[in-house]
C-alpha cells in the first residue's frame, strides 16, 4: 500500500521531511535505445554512439524524457496507485550512460493547501549516478479523490 492509497488519511499519514525509499534502476544499452523510440525523440546522441562521441560524450545517453517518467516513478512507487501527479519541474545535472546505475531518491518538502483547498505534497526527487549526473527535480502530488472533493478535473470524478 503506497502513502497516498488511504483516501481518508493519506494527509495525516505523511510528514515533511519524510524520505522515499530508494529506486536504483541499471542503464542498460538496450534501455537507453528503446526510450528514445518509445518517446520519438530521434536525437542522434540518444541513438546513435558514433553521433554522441562526435558531440563530446562518452556514448549514447539517456534523454530528457526518460528522467520525467524516472523522477515520477520514485515519487508514485512510495505514494502508490492513486497519486495524481500535479506538477513537475526538472533540471538536468549531466550525461547518464548505458552501463551506469541510476539512484532515485525523494523527501517530502512540504505540504500544504493550494487555492480552493487543494491539499498537495511537494516532493524534492533526484536520480543520479555515481558521478552526481542525471536530474534533480520537484514534483508536486495529491491523492486523486482531492481532485474531486477540491473542485479539480471534474472529468477524474467518474474515474474514482
Amino acid at each position: 500500500m503506497g502513502a497516498l492509497d488511504d483516501a481518508g488519511g493519506w494527509w495525516d499519514a505523511v510528514a515533511e521531511g519524510a524520505d522515499l525509499p530508494e529506486v536504483e534502476l541499471p542503464i542498460s544499452y538496450a534501455k537507453v535505445v528503446a526510450i528514445p523510440g518509445a518517446t520519438w525523440d530521434f536525437f542522434p546522441g540518444h541513438h546513435d554512439p558514433f553521433y554522441a562521441r562526435e558531440q563530446g560524450q562518452e556514448t549514447i545517453y539517456l534523454n530528457t524524457m526518460f528522467f520525467s517518467g524516472f523522477l515520477d516513478r520514485i515519487v508514485t512507487d512510495w505514494a502508490g496507485s492513486h497519486t495524481f501527479i500535479r506538477a513537475r519541474e526538472l533540471a538536468m545535472t549531466g550525461s547518464v550512460y548505458a552501463g551506469e546505475l541510476l539512484v532515485g531518491r525523494g523527501r517530502v518538502a512540504a505540504k500544504r493547501v493550494e487555492p480552493g483547498g487543494l491539499r498537495v505534497l511537494d516532493v524534492t526527487v533526484s536520480a543520479l549516478n555515481e558521478n552526481g549526473a542525471g536530474a534533480n527535480g520537484l514534483i508536486t502530488v495529491t491523492h486523486a479523490a482531492e481532485l474531486a472533493d477540491a473542485g479539480v478535473g471534474q472529468d477524474y470524478r467518474g474515474a474514482l
